[in-house]
């Protein structure tokens, strides 16, 4: 699915851009989205950790099947599609000890999203798909699409080169891993 992404940041205050890192299993992990008021960060799913998890009765888990967007238990919602501007994702294919990153995105395309509201707040869901060739390890992947929302495929990069590129990664810290002291 996605389990983590990485995103480029603009400071406000500074204009200065940087990538942040952010797991799906934070308590309230957030993501940016583009939509028609710009670009903001929202939480990214829900989760039991939520400190406001009863107060909300949005799915529970940070993502939508593509072809279940059209079905009352989405629709009950009133969703709005999204644009996710990440730069890369990431998943734990079964009998890894280890998240796998997968740089598919391009500069021109986007994570799409699912965004619901309920009670003021904003949720957004990564829409996935059933994994292209490129993906063969992993059950389902993000829908990666341009800005008109057309779905694109990834970049051609090979699992094995995936593999490489995370070997070469130095081996993260269980903490910081976690994303409890990403801002």
């Amino acid at each position: 699915m996605c389990g983590g992404m990485k995103y480029r940041h603009t400071d406000p205050e500074t204009g200065e851009i940087t990538a942040r890192t952010v797991y799906f299993p934070r308590p309230q992990a957030l993501i940016p989205i583009i939509d028609e008021d710009g670009e903001t960060l929202v939480q990214w799913g829900r989760r039991e950790t939520d400190p406001d998890f009863h107060d909300f009765d949005v799915p529970h888990n940070g993502w939508a099947r593509l072809e279940s967007l059209d079905k009352e238990y989405w629709q009950r919602f009133d969703p709005a599609k999204v644009l996710i501007p990440a730069l890369e994702f990431c998943e734990k294919p079964e009998g890894f000890e280890r998240s796998v990153w997968y740089p598919a995105m391009r500069p021109d395309t986007f994570l799409k999203g699912l965004k619901l509201i309920q009670r003021g707040k904003t949720f957004v869901y990564v829409v996935t798909h059933p994994p292209q060739e490129i993906f063969r390890d992993i059950d389902r992947v993000p829908v990666i699409v341009n800005a008109d929302f057309e779905i694109q495929e990834p970049m051609e990069c090979a699992f094995e080169e995936a593999l490489a590129l995370q070997a070469k990664r130095p081996k993260p810290n269980p903490i910081t891993q976690l994303g409890l002291f990403d801002r």
